[in-house]
């Protein structure tokens, strides 16, 4: 009788992983930046005291973009803003400084082209590792 409840039970979490890894994909959504773009000069990654990146190390922007393009968001139109400023941005520039894209972002909530997505989990985290494997601070 006991190993049919832990039957029962492994079950039903199986059944549950299924549902959360559907449900997830199913309201999730890729940010894709182009890397390929020849305009691409520079790379700097903005996080107010405590990590930060700023590269034209062409090695490095592809790094940083591959990073961009595996994270996934959550669609979100009607989330609001926790505070005014940004938290972290990512900003792709050209050789004379202009920016060709960005990504902001506040608290859990991020804008790219005007549009709001949730962030995943641990993205300040992820991002901080990201520059420190880059060997920068």
């Amino acid at each position: 009788m006991k190993k049919l409840n832990i039957k029962v039970i492994v079950l039903i979490l199986l059944m549950l992983g299924g549902f959360i890894l559907w449900f997830y994909n199913k309201n999730s959504t890729k940010i894709t930046f182009n890397s390929e773009d020849p305009r691409i000069s520079s790379i700097r990654i903005n996080a107010p005291g405590t990590y930060g990146i700023l590269t034209e190390d062409k090695n490095k922007i592809n790094k940083i973009i591959k990073f961009l393009n595996s994270v996934s968001y959550y669609s979100g139109s009607d989330l609001e803003l926790p505070s005014k400023d940004p938290d972290a941005m990512v900003f792709i520039t050209d050789k004379e400084e202009n920016v060709i894209d960005k990504i902001s972002f506040y608290g859990d909530v991020v804008i790219y082209k005007k549009k709001k997505y949730k962030a995943p989990l641990f993205i300040y985290y992820r991002l901080e590792r990201l520059c420190k494997s880059l060997g920068e601070k």
